[in-house]
């Protein structure tokens, strides 16, 4: 029994290193798009709900 156990452990283990690298690979790969696409979301001007609601005088 323990033997299976550590069968599937194994299997998990391996499952889930096949999931990463395609994932780190990309992340790797998408980083300057990454940069650029969060440098211009920080540069927009952001509205949020409680200053529309003190514009508004809405309470």
């Amino acid at each position: 029994a323990i033997a299976e156990l550590e069968a599937i452990w194994a299997f998990g283990d391996a499952a889930l290193g096949f999931m990463t690298a395609p994932n780190l690979l990309s992340i790797i790969l998408l980083s300057g798009v990454l940069k650029k696409d969060v440098q211009n979301y920080f540069s927009m001007k952001h509205v949020y709900h409680k200053d529309l609601i003190k514009e508004n005088k809405v309470e």
